[in-house]
């Protein structure tokens, strides 16, 4: 189809990855045109990761095996034709700090420089047009508004719920744009330049470290996360203070420093710039390492991961618990 249109707020691109086992070694790829209120293209296919490595845990979610992208259009051409169909549209994400995050890991590892992207997230979009729902993983978030999202993990599947639930937001929200959305709900828009990004927020997040769990919200002791002391570091496509609010919620405590009584340290993306000179690491995931290697255990996660930890429940059964496949 054409883009003389893509300069519209009302013009925009939902997107899914899928990796074969880092977030920068996507193996495919799902995008779904949206104009004017609906769907009017869709397309998917393989990609050759820049790192060709697949892991089981990925190829028993999505089923994506290296025969099948062996011959597959690696990254840089990829990332041409994601470029090219988008048009300079705006992106539309399900948890896109995974889905942005493939693009900029993958970029990196391809020695190829970030492109300009302008970006929205239909988790953060979710919380405020829905508020009060257990869980904003996209299989509950479709079942919710009772939509058909049977192939999950399926790219292009995945991409069309996520365009979907943009739909329904606008609906709920009675606006006919993508800005006007997300203005309404207080988001910030996610951006990515060759040199600069900044995570699709919540505006206006409270600076001051959450210790009370959200009102109405009842703890499981149960979850894994309840009672550890989380902490975090670098920029997070989710809001900071929501995800310390998340962790309170399970819980768990949300810890300004890391210490000896540190369970997980979350890790973003480090900007280089703001780090001391001469270093390529935060001082709280040096001080991680340190506490590592002197025995006291503090596990280094990606936010990627810490997103599937949230949404991990107990399974009822035989007492072990069942981890949630990707937001």
């Amino acid at each position: 189809m054409g883009h003389e249109e893509s300069a519209n707020s009302d013009s925009w691109v939902a997107i899914d990855f899928e990796t074969a086992s880092a977030r920068g070694t996507p193996c495919s790829v799902g995008l779904v045109e949206v104009q004017s209120g609906r769907i009017v293209d869709r397309h998917s296919w393989l990609i050759r990761p820049p790192v060709f490595e697949f892991w089981g845990f990925n190829v028993a979610l999505h089923g994506i095996t290296p025969e099948m992208c062996e011959h597959a259009p690696g990254w840089q051409v990829s990332l041409a034709k994601i470029l090219d169909i988008t048009a300079g549209r705006t992106l539309v994400a399900h948890n896109a700090s995974f889905d942005v995050g493939v693009i900029r890991d993958a970029c990196d590892l391809a020695g190829v420089e970030w492109p300009r992207v302008r970006y929205a997230c239909t988790l953060v979009i979710g919380r405020h047009v829905w508020p009060g729902l257990s869980s904003y993983s996209l299989p509950f978030l479709a079942a919710h508004l009772r939509l058909v999202a049977d192939h999950h993990h399926d790219a292009g599947e995945d991409a069309a719920v996520a365009a979907r639930i943009a739909l329904a937001a606008l609906e709920a929200a009675r606006v006919s744009t993508l800005d006007e959305l997300v203005n309404g709900a207080h988001v910030a828009m996610g951006v990515v330049e060759p040199d600069l990004w900044s995570g699709c927020r919540s505006r206006g997040d409270s600076s001051t470290i959450p210790t009370q769990p959200t009102p109405g919200v009842v703890t499981d002791p149960r979850h894994p996360l309840f009672g550890k002391t989380i902490a975090f570091t670098g920029a997070l496509a989710i809001p900071r203070h929501d995800a310390q609010q998340a962790v309170v919620d399970r819980g768990a405590i949300a810890g300004d420093s890391v210490t000896r009584h540190t369970d997980y340290l979350v890790t973003g993306y480090q900007d280089l710039a703001r780090l001391a000179q001469g270093t390529d690491k935060s001082n709280k995931l040096r001080k991680a390492e340190a506490l590592n290697a002197e025995g006291f255990p503090v596990e280094i996660i990606t936010e990627s991961d810490f997103v599937r930890l949230l949404d991990t429940v107990d399974s009822g059964s035989s007492g072990g618990i069942r981890l949630a496949a990707a937001v």
